[in-house]
């Protein structure tokens, strides 16, 4: 689903790995309740290389603020080039993979 919405040029908001700790703790948690948080860093969320297109709040009312003053149509451009780079990247890999000997 992530790759599916960067084809889309979907922006995410997403909560810092702080916070999304922090909430792990509250009543009625969205996520599981128990996971690793040395694992975050593996979640696509919060890998490096899509820092650069990915808009992170620590607290609601730093959410509220980062969907006012975010600029969506740069922040979509920056989407759609990583996403072309991905799918590009994938073809060839792809490509690789079936016409080898």
């Amino acid at each position: 689903a992530f790759f599916d919405a960067l084809a889309l040029n979907v922006p995410y908001l997403i909560p810092t790995e702080r916070f999304l700790c922090e909430m792990q703790h509250r009543p009625g948690f969205w996520f599981q309740t128990e996971f690793d948080q040395d694992l975050l860093k593996h979640a696509e969320w919060y890998r490096d290389e899509h820092q650069g297109f990915m808009t992170y709040f620590d607290n609601w009312d730093d959410l509220v603020s980062k969907a006012q003053i975010t600029d969506w149509p740069e922040l979509r451009k920056k989407i759609a080039a990583f996403a072309q780079k991905h799918h590009d990247r994938t073809i060839a890999m792809w490509k690789a993979v079936l016409t080898a000997e």
